[in-house]
This record gives C-alpha cells, sequence and structure tokens, in this order.
C-alpha cells in the first residue's frame, strides 16, 4: 500500500505542478533563496492534505539548506525539525522542516540557499 500512496502523492504533486504559477517578481528576499519546487509546496500546502491530516503529520520536506560563508550551519536549528547531517566546511546541512515554516527559514539572514531532496 505505500506504493499506492506514493503514486498518489506523485500524481498530486505533478497536478499542482502543471496547475500552479509562481510570479517571481513578487517574492520576498526570503523567497528568492526557495527553489521553484519547494516555492510550489508552500503555495499549495493545503491542497496537498487533508484536514485531519494537517492536524495530525507535520508538513515535512527533506531539504539542502546552504549557508553563506562565515556563518555555521547551526542557525537553521530552532526552524528545522531534525539535522541529520552537516557540513560545516561547505557551509551545508540536510534537514526536515515543515513547509510552512520555509518562509521563515529562507528569510534568516546567513541562509543563501533551500533545495528539495530529491532522492534517486
Amino acid at each position: 500500500m505505500p506504493e499506492l500512496n506514493a503514486i498518489q502523492d506523485n500524481n498530486k504533486i505533478t497536478h499542482l505542478l502543471q496547475n500552479t504559477t509562481i510570479n517571481k517578481k513578487n517574492l520576498t528576499e526570503g523567497q528568492k533563496k526557495l527553489s521553484t519546487s519547494l516555492l510550489m509546496q508552500i503555495s499549495s500546502s493545503n491542497g496537498l492534505q487533508s484536514a485531519s491530516d494537517t492536524l495530525l503529520t507535520k508538513n515535512l520536506v527533506y531539504v539542502y539548506i546552504w549557508v553563506k560563508p562565515g556563518y555555521s550551519t547551526h542557525i537553521i536549528d530552532s526552524f528545522v525539525s531534525e539535522v541529520p547531517n552537516r557540513d560545516e566546511d561547505n557551509h551545508l546541512a540536510v534537514a526536515w522542516t515543515d513547509v510552512q515554516n520555509l518562509d521563515t527559514l529562507a528569510s534568516v539572514a546567513g541562509v543563501r540557499a533551500i533545495q528539495e531532496v530529491i532522492p534517486r
């Protein structure tokens, strides 16, 4: 059954990608740090889950977060649910965060870019 759920979720995301447009001229400085797929998830996160699902679970997304040189990757810790791995030398962290926190996370001064982890 997990395979069916994954297929259904993938179909929902594909549908949203085809029917959602992002006006890049109106993005905040924080939103400009987010990949297009993450911007689309923010704009349509309410459409991905039913109200009961939202109450039971967070809408977590697995992301790469690059910080600017001179900043520690620990600046993101209070904005994410979990940081499974980080590489201070390359200014990179991998984290689980709620889609609803992406705007706030992206607006942190030392954050350079955020991109969704795409499994192979």
